[in-house]
């Protein structure tokens, strides 16, 4: 059984109940209409309901109250009536339409009130600088959609603007320690020094950070100067996401003791959760996820440095600070509780404050070092950023993206392999001379019916009575300087078969796997142009396809040169395409034409086809079911939300392009 919830599970979110949610009644009013006007059917009323019953349990679990008060009054009026089994009269048939009409009015009002909160107002950053030197710099990096940055020259330009107008950011550039001494008094008197500052100095000396840190700036900039970095940290400075309170797992064996510390951080505007019985913090751990962990030292079954030694041995808990609250004054145990995991000490008897400052510290020094961790990490991965603007705790790899595993690049080869590829190798450069490759044609059957003649042509190489295939080709020749040669014999031989289509009379598709070194390179882009341009035609009839795995690590290049290739009107392919959420970001991102699915998709459940299928044609692709050999191994669900169809089952390779579509159509 597959895991759907690792699939999409945005799709549980409010943004995508709303964003479907017009499309859902638009679907539930035409049903209905058609029942009225033409005639009655039970499964039809039963879909309405359906639909009916959707909009209000998801309108009252994201809080939408009229629209779920609107949905709901509807619903209670159709229940009595399906439950019956009856047929509505028409005083009955007059109530339910009025009712949609009800529910359209607070439609509209959810989803124009959804398309306003999509529009957050910008934010103002003002910039001061008498240089600019990297200030014109950092604000051309600043988005025009959700930033209105101004920059002064003069520091009394500045100030005078700031007590008109209340920026969310101030930025300045200055050694001038004066300046800053002068924008924190302004900013004290105007705004209670609630605007955050981010100093750029040309200095990292000790007494200026100091002076720096007591007039309330926010991050200090010291050489060189990262424009990219203080960006990203104008970003973070500027969120306005709702900050969720610190979470305090409390393990205390003395219910009272518990109760008194979790009484503490609760009117300290924390959430906890108490554990009384140590062999059961692991399940708390899991299902609470707490900012940090507040146990005693001796409690029965286990002490608190076993728990301790446990927690720590999970890494997803190496991060969440432990503070043991005990009465031990030894100070050689505590050393040795500290040593095995924990962060600190709080003696009892408990004093609330210290209990209150200590752990808030505690949690706004862990959560400072992840952020500090995810712009690193984000400055080393720019090009990750790009493809997903939302805060990602995956970085996108060939690995994560494909199901299907290679050797690892460091195992070593045996000699004999060594000797085998290196002679494979030297056949295809001989094959590339004398032009001795063998192309076959195997039928890509259209799933709504269609009989155009689509082809994958399986470029290979005869060997001794065997068939050497693209993927073995592409693996001798890693690390030579073939792939552009064979690349372009292989556009070569799909550019002749589509003028043989032509010639035949027949329309269709010549789907090509490639490799990725001409994106790499791009050199090939001139030379399928000139190739079109020889054989007096354009792109159209050409997919050039691309391993997914092995084309993450270059999307940024691969998007560049798939625009290049689309004004040509050449189409992108993406095979092995696996039902991964980051997949299907990079799908975002790349805008391809057609997806072919994994080899571990065909069995999958019929849920995560439909959403697998849903996704990928919201995201204007169209899907490819490959690798069919055998029926009694497919989900059959497949051939009727797919769009083409490919592989043994439906016609072996053949080296002609004589497959009857017509008749083969389903």
């Amino acid at each position: 059984m597959n895991d759907t919830s690792e699939l999409f599970p945005e799709e549980n979110s409010k943004e995508y109940f709303l964003e479907h949610l017009p499309e859902t009644l638009a679907s539930s009013q035409s049903i209905w209409n058609r029942i009225t006007q033409d005639a009655w059917s039970e499964s039809s009323f039963t879909r309405v309901c359906e639909l009916i019953t959707d909009i209000t349990s998801k309108s009252a679990f994201h809080d939408l109250t009229a629209l779920y008060q609107s949905a709901r009054t509807l619903q209670d009026f159709l229940n009595p009536i399906i439950d019956k089994n009856a047929i509505p009269n028409s005083s009955q048939i007059t109530q339910i339409n009025e009712f949609f009409e009800k529910l359209e009015v607070a439609l509209q009002q959810v989803m124009s009130d959804y398309q306003q909160s999509l529009q957050p107002s910008k934010k103002q950053v003002y910039a001061i600088s008498s240089k600019n030197e990297n200030c014109l710099s950092i604000c051309d990096k600043l988005d025009n959609n959700h930033y209105d940055s101004k920059i002064f020259s003069d520091i009394n330009l500045g100030i005078s603007q700031i007590k008109q107008t209340r920026p969310d950011l101030v930025i300045l550039e200055t050694d001038n320690i004066g300046e800053l001494t002068t924008l924190h008094n302004t900013l004290l008197d105007a705004y209670d020094q609630s605007v955050a500052v981010l100093l750029i100095s040309h200095h990292d000396d000790t007494s200026t950070r100091l002076t720096a840190m007591r007039s309330g700036v926010s991050r200090y900039f010291s050489p060189p100067h990262d424009a990219q970095q203080i960006k990203q940290e104008i970003e973070n400075l500027c969120k306005t996401e709702k900050v969720h309170p610190y979470k305090v797992l409390i393990i205390e064996d003395d219910p009272t003791q518990a109760e008194f510390a979790s009484s503490i951080l609760t009117k300290a505007g924390m959430v906890t959760e108490v554990v009384t019985h140590p062999l059961q913090v692991m399940d708390s751990l899991r299902s609470f996820a707490p900012d940090i962990i507040l146990m005693d030292i001796y409690m029965p079954d286990a002490d608190g440095l076993e728990l301790t030694a446990i927690i720590r041995d999970d890494l997803q808990y190496l991060a969440t600070p432990i503070i043991f609250l005990s009465g031990e004054t030894d100070q050689d145990k505590q050393i040795n509780a500290l040593l095995l995991g924990g962060d600190d000490f709080i003696s009892k008897p408990i004093r609330p404050k210290h209990l209150i400052a200590t752990i808030k510290n505690r949690i706004r020094r862990t959560r400072d070092l992840i952020h500090a961790i995810k712009l690193q990490v984000s400055n080393q991965t720019a090009t990750i950023n790009e493809l997903s603007p939302d805060d990602s705790n995956k970085i996108i790899e060939s690995d994560y993206l494909s199901d299907t595993s290679a050797q690892a690049e460091n195992e070593p080869a045996s000699a004999v392999v060594v000797s085998e590829t290196d002679l494979l190798c030297d056949k295809i450069r001989v094959a590339l001379q004398t032009n001795s490759f063998k192309d076959f044609y195997q039928p890509i059957l259209c799933v709504k019916g269609k009989s155009d003649n689509n082809y994958s042509l399986l470029f290979t190489l005869p060997d001794d009575g065997n068939i050497v295939q693209w993927d073995k080709i592409v693996s001798a020749t890693k690390g030579t300087d073939l792939h552009s040669q064979l690349n372009q014999r292989a556009v070569q031989s799909a550019l002749d078969s589509i003028k043989e289509l032509k010639n035949d009379g027949k329309q269709g598709l010549i789907f090509l796997p490639q490799t990725i070194n001409d994106i790499e390179s791009g050199s090939d882009a001139n030379w399928i142009r000139n190739a079109l341009r020889s054989h007096h035609m354009t792109g159209n009839s050409l997919i050039l396809e691309y391993n997914l795995g092995e084309l993450a690590p270059h999307i940024k290049k691969a998007k560049q040169y798939f625009a290049i290739l689309k004004e040509m009107g050449v189409s992108i392919c993406l095979s092995e395409f696996p039902a991964k959420k980051a997949a299907f970001k990079l799908l975002q991102y790349l805008k391809v034409d057609y997806i072919k699915t994994a080899r571990k998709l065909l069995e999958t459940d019929s849920d995560v086809i439909n959403t697998y299928v849903t996704q990928a044609h919201r995201l204007n692709s169209k899907v490819i079911v490959a690798n069919v050999s055998d029926p009694r191994y497919v989900n059959l669900h497949w051939t009727t939300v797919a769009d083409f169809l490919q592989g043994d089952f439906i016609s072996p390779a053949s080296d002609d392009m004589n497959f009857n579509f017509s008749q083969a159509a389903m």
